[in-house]
């Protein structure tokens, strides 16, 4: 389960709870969850042109925790 921050381009933010978050190579990004039987479902998508940065929470090497930014282009996924 990974926590992550949408930053909007009307400048509002979005804390999202989810199995993964993925950008598509339509640019979208999608938040998903897993079932028992290994199948990922959308819970929310936003379009890439609402977007203007998203984070995932992540524990460093060291045991702190911060915000890493996602990349801004092209199909990746955080957990």
């Amino acid at each position: 389960m990974g926590t992550f921050l949408v930053r909007l381009v009307d400048g509002s933010e979005m804390i999202m709870t989810a199995g993964r978050a993925a950008r598509r190579t339509t640019g979208e990004v999608a938040f998903e969850n897993v079932d028992a039987c290994g199948n990922w479902r959308v819970l929310c998508a936003v379009p890439d042109s609402l977007v203007t940065r998203i984070c995932a929470y992540k524990v460093r090497d060291d045991g702190t925790v911060a915000w890493v930014e996602q990349p801004t282009q092209g199909p990746w996924w955080a957990y």
